[in-house]
């Protein structure tokens, strides 16, 4: 009887077990699961604010010929900004039934078993079931923190464009005025522009070296015109020309009329005066990188481009440019770095580019990336070891779309770096940088990075003026 009744222990412990097992198999896969749906949500909220730059540095949307257009444009765009918290949120409420599926299934999981457990599988439920629900809270709390911040920011930088719009004298003038008048046409406007942007860059010189603030764009701009013409009537005449030949020339998708636009800030995306002082700073060092492009194609037996607006450096030149203008802050050459792709080049073709010129200024060829590596592949992991090697400013996250998760063949790696023949390409026609590509990527991250620290400064404000807990 006694050998009988330990059988029967034996087994129902040996069942226990079996069961404990099931459940710590259970456990492990809900972890896994709820790991995932974070990892999840943490990538979606990048993406999140990753599109809101995106879209508050584009306003593509928004130009008018006045104010009241302004306004009425904005508010359409806000409607946008809604949809896309509306849209997000839906995505955000189906990964959070994800991890509530992994509730219901331990709470089913119980229900069965239950009886059966020991305390200490029960707690370790029981301490799951917690996690869970403090995960689903952490992941609404973090996602209204995050729209609350950004709206908070966005809503500052909107503000102070409108504020330049309303007091922009360019502006004002053509209102007041209220002339009807045939727009330059595109050789005229930008024939103006240059030799205007000629001026601005040895006037600002001129003050900088007499401890004087350059004048704000609109207001040289006005002042130039009325030099130009002698008589106010007729400088203004051609502002009122001039305005709505660019707006035009927006509307038609040209980059360097944007870019003038903006600069002007008769668009809805003004440029701030710190940037445009800079701007006009680039531009006229941009311009002598063009005039020895210039210089290459005659000698190359190649005719240079005749419009001003046109006018390209050599790529090598123009990445040399980069590297010395932002040497104390290599993240924003990084940034910019991307944003300099000649069109008639393919992305793999422009990285390999990037990567062989910093590698060519170390003097490292094939051989030495071979022994350095001591493989005969190549992964984003071991791309960064090369990065950190030699000073190559290519941001994680182009290297990552470059590799695509993958191993390639170091063979191939090198084909796409084409070192043996760098110095050739440095001297083709399809390297180069057109000016409203350099001038507007310079633009393009600067009021990203101007958005960030929005945000950041938002996020350093008190606790009170954030948004409220979920409970």
């Amino acid at each position: 009887v006694k050998d009988s009744k330990n059988k029967e222990i034996s087994a129902l412990h040996r069942r226990v077990c079996e069961k404990e097992e099931e459940i710590e198999k259970l456990i492990s896969s809900m972890s896994r699961k709820s790991k995932t749906a974070e990892e999840t949500m943490k990538t979606q909220l990048q993406e999140l604010q990753e599109k809101y730059q995106k879209a508050i540095l584009e306003n593509k949307e928004l130009q008018s010929k006045d104010l009241t257009g302004f306004i009425e444009n904005f508010q359409v765009k806000s409607d946008e900004y809604s949809q896309t918290l509306e849209k997000y949120s839906q995505n955000l409420m189906h990964q959070i039934e994800i991890i509530e599926e992994s509730q219901n299934e331990i709470r089913e999981f119980i229900s069965q078993k239950g009886p059966t457990l020991t305390e200490k599988t029960k707690l370790l439920v029981h301490k799951l079931q917690n996690n869970h629900h403090k995960a689903i809270k952490n992941y609404l709390k973090q996602w209204k923190s995050i729209c609350g911040t950004q709206k908070r920011a966005i809503e500052i930088l909107n503000t102070e464009k409108q504020n330049l719009l309303k007091n922009n004298i360019l502006l004002h003038e053509c209102k007041r005025l209220s002339l009807e008048s045939k727009p330059l046409t595109l050789a005229n406007l930008f024939k103006f522009l240059e030799e205007m942007m000629d001026q601005k860059y040895k006037t600002d010189l001129k003050d900088l070296k007499d401890k004087l603030n350059p004048k704000p764009i609109p207001e040289f701009t006005l002042e130039y015109l009325t030099r130009k013409f002698g008589i106010k009537n007729l400088a203004l005449k051609f502002l009122s020309q001039l305005i709505p030949a660019l707006e035009n020339l927006v509307k038609e998708g040209s980059a360097y009329a944007k870019f003038y636009s903006d600069l002007l800030q008769v668009s809805s995306n003004p440029i701030p005066y710190n940037l445009a002082i800079y701007l006009v700073k680039a531009r006229g060092t941009f311009m002598i990188l063009v005039a020895k492009a210039n210089k290459l194609k005659e000698a190359l037996g190649i005719k240079a481009r005749n419009e001003t607006y046109k006018e390209e450096a050599m790529l090598t030149d123009t990445l040399e440019l980069i590297y010395s203008q932002f040497q104390a802050d290599s993240s924003i050459g990084t940034e910019i770095v991307p944003k300099l792709k000649p069109n008639n080049l393919s992305d793999s073709e422009y990285f390999g580019f990037v990567v062989s010129h910093k590698l060519k200024k170390a003097g490292v060829n094939s051989e030495d990336i071979s022994r350095l590596l001591q493989t005969d592949t190549i992964d984003f992991e071991k791309f960064k070891t090369l990065k950190t090697e030699f000073g190559i400013w290519v941001s994680d996250k182009w290297a990552k779309a470059f590799f695509k998760d993958s191993k390639i063949e170091l063979g191939e790696f090198f084909q796409t770096l084409n070192l043996e023949n760098f110095s050739k390409l440095t001297r083709k026609v399809e390297y180069v940088v057109s000016k409203s590509t350099y001038l507007n990527a310079i633009v393009e991250v600067y009021q990203k990075r101007q958005l960030n620290e929005a945000i950041k400064l938002q996020e350093a404000l008190p606790n009170d003026s954030k948004c409220i807990e979920v409970t």
